[in-house]
């Protein structure tokens, strides 16, 4: 996900996942070609595309995505993930400090550098050295599992990049070496700025996501998806501590 909030108040709209154990997500086909759409088009007719978009991201199992989240107050967060249906990671790069997620199965782990434990997710000195380097287990009812699982699977990485009405077509043009067309519109979802305007923008060729774009006055978010299909080899921690919750 791309959201910059720290775990306690981000999130939300998280796929739990529902399947334990690790191993290798199975790719699948590219669906087939989409066609670009005229300047005028039909809100009904945005809307379908859009649904078909997801629906063939969802059909891949598994991306490759890089968000790029610039603020004018907390500066620029960088969220990079390999996500599947039921897992995920995610090593982010915020505050001056990092953070690894990983979702395997029913449990996501986490762990990060002191600065990043301490400015993102608000942990104390002192539990950040108690910690000494080993990776926290959440679970489904704890607190902060939502959180900290929301964008980091396939599926929940694409709600928060929801866009909804008014929409509006944009014209073909080449981004990261595709030629994709556009869907603007409000964007909605978790991971993007408040109140901003959005596009998506989608390959021609396979009517998958390249990329997304969202920004306000103050906030600008770029998320860019390649390698959709590629098999992601997920792998629970070994060096990780009972189970205690997130930090109050």
């Amino acid at each position: 996900g791309s959201s910059t909030s720290s775990s306690s108040q981000s999130g939300g709209g998280a796929t739990s996942p529902t399947q334990g154990g690790t191993g290798t997500q199975t790719p699948a086909p590219t669906s087939a070609s989409t066609s670009p759409v005229p300047t005028k088009t039909p809100q009904r007719t945005l809307r379908d595309l859009l649904a078909q978009t997801f629906a063939k991201a969802l059909a891949q199992h598994t991306v490759h995505s890089v968000a790029r989240n610039v603020s004018a107050k907390t500066g620029t967060a960088v969220f990079v993930d390999d996500d599947a249906p039921n897992g995920g990671v995610q090593r982010i790069s915020i505050h001056g400090g990092h953070i690894e997620i990983r979702v395997v199965g029913s449990t996501t782990y986490f762990t990060g550098d002191r600065r990043g434990l301490t400015k993102y997710f608000t942990f104390s000195d002192s539990e950040v050295t108690a910690l000494g380097g080993r990776w926290i287990p959440l679970v489904a009812g704890q607190t902060g599992y939502r959180a900290v699982t929301a964008g980091v699977t396939l599926a929940s990485t694409l709600r928060e990049d929801r866009i909804i009405s008014p929409l509006s077509s944009e014209p073909e043009k080449v981004l990261d070496g595709q030629r994709v067309f556009g869907i603007s519109g409000r964007a909605t979802g978790a991971g993007a700025p408040h109140h901003a305007s959005a596009t998506m923008w989608i390959s021609v060729n396979t009517g998958l996501p390249v990329e997304f774009d969202a920004a306000n006055g103050d906030q600008q978010l770029t998320q860019t998806f390649s390698d959709w299909g590629k098999p992601i080899h997920l792998q629970s921690p070994t060096n990780v501590v009972g189970q205690p919750g997130l930090a109050s």
